[in-house]
């Protein structure tokens, strides 16, 4: 599974080689999450063969040994990875937003309606 003593993964590891060599619970988490949004997009085709799945993985490889190795600060592809799942997940939650709420603006009887209160008839015209 480890392609050398230092803990670097070969290309053709899978994400359970990944999974395993994590030592901290808390970038797993991050991790999982980032996969889980990535399949919100709804990407046509197996999710392993994206680019931004092979992505991910590669950073989470590069990364596995330690954050501060190769890193300017401490925690940062941590905080990348935080970063990079709040963005996906608040993209697809504006796209339900606006699909929920986009369909345009109410009449006056449906917002009357809507509210509990019925408008007057119009007046019958007189001959």
């Amino acid at each position: 599974m480890l392609d050398d003593d230092r803990g670097h993964f070969r290309k053709s590891a899978g994400i359970t080689a990944v999974f395993s060599a994590m030592a901290s619970s808390q970038p797993l988490i991050v991790l999982k999450s980032l996969l889980r949004e990535l399949r919100y997009l709804n990407l046509q085709g197996v999710l392993q063969r994206k680019p931004a799945y092979c992505y991910v993985l590669d950073q989470y490889r590069k990364f596995q040994v330690t954050s501060e190795k190769n890193c300017r600060a401490k925690d940062e592809a941590e905080h990348n990875a935080h970063t990079f799942n709040c963005l996906l997940r608040s993209a697809r939650e504006l796209q339900e937003l606006n699909a929920a709420y986009s369909r345009g603006e109410r009449t006056v009887e449906e917002s009357a309606n809507l509210v509990g209160l019925k408008l007057p008839e119009a007046p019958k015209p007189l001959q």
